[in-house]
């Protein structure tokens, strides 16, 4: 028996084109954060090394933390997204994410550090499946075009998140 996600089994609730644009929008600078995001740390590092006393097996395991759980968290929360509501995962997610961000600037030493960064992971892998799963669905006539804005996210992300770090 195969299961039609939710999500595509109502294919007359695609936004008009207004909303097509808005959510486009809010997709976009969510993502463009949800990079910047991830670049923060490496970029402040050398500050965090100072402040936190940070050894350097511990400044690798923060960078670890994340790319495992993210990882690992991707395919699972992916499968939530597809059987799920992905407007519903995207929203949790970006909560989560921006909770995790917030308590990681509030950090006062490695652990704390750590913990957050691992809850970044579990925000930003759940999103990432959600939001491009959502795209497709949206602007299926456009999914070349969408790939071609969202992937270059990265390089869109890195820049602003180490320019930031050097005014600090």
């Amino acid at each position: 028996m195969m299961v039609t996600p939710r999500s595509t089994r109502n294919a007359s609730s695609r936004p008009g084109r207004s909303q097509a644009r808005f959510a486009f929008i809010i997709l976009f600078t969510i993502n463009v954060l949800n990079y910047a995001d991830r670049y923060v740390l490496p970029a402040i590092l050398p500050k965090a090394r100072q402040d936190l006393g940070l050894t350097t097996i511990e400044e690798g395991l923060l960078g670890s933390s994340f790319l495992l759980v993210y990882g690992l968290t991707t395919l699972p929360l992916g499968v939530c997204a597809d059987r799920g509501v992905r407007k519903n995962i995207i929203g949790l997610c970006v909560g989560v994410w921006s909770v995790a961000t917030t308590l990681g600037g509030l950090s006062r030493n490695f652990w704390q550090l750590i913990s957050a960064r691992t809850v970044l992971g579990i925000g930003e892998a759940g999103y990432s499946p959600a939001s491009t799963g959502q795209w497709a669905i949206w602007w299926e006539r456009l999914s070349a075009l969408c790939l071609v804005v969202w992937w270059p996210m990265p390089l869109a992300g890195a820049g602003p998140s180490t320019w930031s770090a050097f005014q600090a």
